[in-house]
């Protein structure tokens, strides 16, 4: 059994991930959505070595979207060698990452759903 941090708004086994990319949130679930601060987040759950498995095709689902996000929210960055804002990122890559943002769907929303 494995001690795991788990969202605690639906009955699937995803791991919280922690991140700075929402605003007054540290912890995000790739597979709802829900945002929370460190304090009191989610929920632990004892993980067989199974349930850790299953729960594995959720690590990595939303990596490109929570780029995006953090990107969009940070102070500064490092960018072809310089520290810029996202202000200053190229118009190009400015309307990527809007776009990678916008077409996010969370599995919980897809049609089919991921299970």
């Amino acid at each position: 059994m494995t001690e795991i941090r788990c969202c605690d708004r639906h009955e699937k086994n995803v791991q919280l991930v922690w991140t700075f990319a929402f605003p007054g949130a540290e912890y995000w679930c790739p597979y709802c959505g829900a945002t929370s601060g460190m304090m009191g987040a989610g929920e632990y759950r004892n993980l067989t070595f199974s349930e850790c498995r299953e729960m594995i095709k959720y690590r990595h689902i939303g990596d490109d979207f929570l780029d995006a996000r953090s990107t969009s929210v940070c102070s500064s960055m490092m960018w072809e060698g310089k520290r810029i804002s996202p202000h200053d990122l190229p118009d190009h890559e400015k309307k990527r990452i809007q776009e990678v943002i916008n077409e996010w769907v969370y599995p919980e929303d897809r049609n089919p759903p991921l299970v």
